[in-house]
C-alpha cells in the first residue's frame, strides 16, 4: 500500500510507536540521562559547493541569501533549482511516500556524507560542509513527521513491516530514541553512541556499523526558514603553512558578517575545516558544539571554544 507523507493519520503513527516499543521484550524504561533526546536539535548538512558539469554552484549562498530557507526537493524543482541531469540522490522510497515535499534532518550528528554530493573525482574536496541545527519547536505535526529509520536503511528494506510502519509522530520519535538507546544492545544506554559522539566516530569499527542505518529521521514540510533555525555551523577555510601544518583563515569573512547582520537572532558557529581530515573535522565540531549547548543553554562562537570546554570539563 502506498504511503502518503502529506496525509498521515496521527492515530496510525501513535500505533506505530506502540508496535515498535513492544518489539523489545522486556522493554526497559529509559534512564533519566536519555531525556536529552526530547529537545535536542536535529541536524541538516549541505555542501558549500556542488558541481554540475564543469560549473560550480554554491548552495549556502542560495540558502542563506537568496531563498532564505532550506527547501524541500520538490520546492527546489518548482523554483528551477534542480534541472534534468543535475546530481541528485535517488531516494526512490522517499519519493514514493511524497517525502520529497519535506526537508530532511537527522536526530544525530551532522553527517559529512551529505556534503559530498556532486563533486567530480578530479576536483579537490573544497566543499566545506555546512551544518544547521533545527530546534524541537518545529516538531509540529502534520508539518513535521519522523521515521524511525532512513527509508533506505537495510533495517527497513529487510523488514516485513512496510513503509507506513516506519512513520512516527515527532514527539514519539524522540521518545523512541530514548527507548532505543536503553534497549538496543549496540548502544548500551549511551545516547552519544546512538547520536554519533566524536569519541565513537574515531573508532573505525563504529563507522563500519553504518550508524546512519539506525538514526531517526525528521521531515519538515516544504521549507525551514533560516530565521527559524537555532544555529549554523560555518566552515572556516584552512591555509597550508610553508613551515608545515595549517592555519584557519576567514576567506569568506564578508559573508559571515552579512549572515550575522541579516540574522541577528541566529547563532553562527565557525569551525576549522581540515582538508586532510574532512569527515572528522565536521563531526568533532557538531558533537562539541552540541555538548556545549546542552551544558550551557547557548551556542559558542566557535567549535574550537566548545572543544576546549569539553577537554577542560573531562
Amino acid at each position: 500500500m502506498r504511503v502518503d507523507a502529506l496525509a498521515l493519520a496521527e492515530l496510525t503513527l501513535r500505533k506505530n510507536f506502540a508496535y515498535w516499543k513492544s518489539r523489545w521484550s522486556p522493554c526497559v524504561e529509559p534512564s533519566p540521562e536519555l531525556a536529552i533526546a526530547a529537545a535536542i536539535p536535529t541536524a541538516h548538512t549541505f555542501p558549500s559547493e556542488i558541481w554540475i558539469g564543469d560549473t560550480a554552484r554554491y548552495p549556502y549562498r542560495e540558502i542563506f541569501f537568496e531563498d532564505r530557507a532550506l527547501l524541500s526537493r520538490n520546492s527546489r524543482t518548482d523554483r528551477g533549482k534542480i534541472q534534468k541531469g543535475d546530481p541528485v540522490r535517488t531516494m526512490e522510497d522517499a519519493i514514493e511516500c511524497n517525502l520529497h515535499h519535506f526537508v530532511f534532518a537527522y536526530l544525530a550528528v551532522h553527517d559529512p556524507y551529505y556534503a559530498e554530493q556532486g563533486r567530480p573525482e578530479d576536483v579537490a574536496p573544497t566543499q566545506w560542509p555546512f551544518g544547521v541545527f533545527i530546534p524541537h519547536t518545529l516538531d509540529e505535526f502534520p508539518r513535521c513527521n519522523a521515521t524511525r529509520r532512513d527509508l533506505a536503511s537495510p533495517d527497513v528494506k529487510n523488514g516485513t513491516e512496510g513503509l507506513e510502519a516506519q512513520f512516527l509522530m515527532p514527539d514519539d520519535a524522540r521518545r523512541y530514541a530514548e527507548y532505543e538507546c536503553q534497549n538496543d544492545e549496540r548502544h548500551k544506554g549511551d545516547f552519544w553512541h546512538y547520536w554519533g559522539g566524536y569519541q565513537y566516530w574515531r573508532d573505525p569499527k563504529y563507522k563500519e556499523e553504518n550508524p546512519w542505518t539506525w538514526r531517526l529521521e525528521f521531515h519538515y514540510l516544504n521549507s525551514v526558514l533560516v530565521e527559524q533555525v537555532s544555529a549554523v555551523l560555518w566552515p572556516v577555510g584552512m591555509v597550508r603553512l610553508e613551515s608545515g601544518g595549517w592555519r584557519p583563515t576567514l576567506t569568506d569573512n564578508k559573508e559571515v558578517q552579512r549572515f550575522r547582520m541579516e540574522y541577528p537572532g541566529i547563532s553562527l558557529v565557525t569551525y576549522n575545516w581540515d582538508p586532510d581530515d574532512f569527515s572528522d573535522s565536521l563531526i568533532r565540531a557538531s558533537y562539541s558544539v552540541m555538548r556545549y549547548y546542552l551544558d550551557k543553554g547557548l551556542f559558542p562562537d566557535t567549535a574550537e571554544d566548545a572543544w576546549r570546554y569539553l577537554e577542560n570539563a573531562s
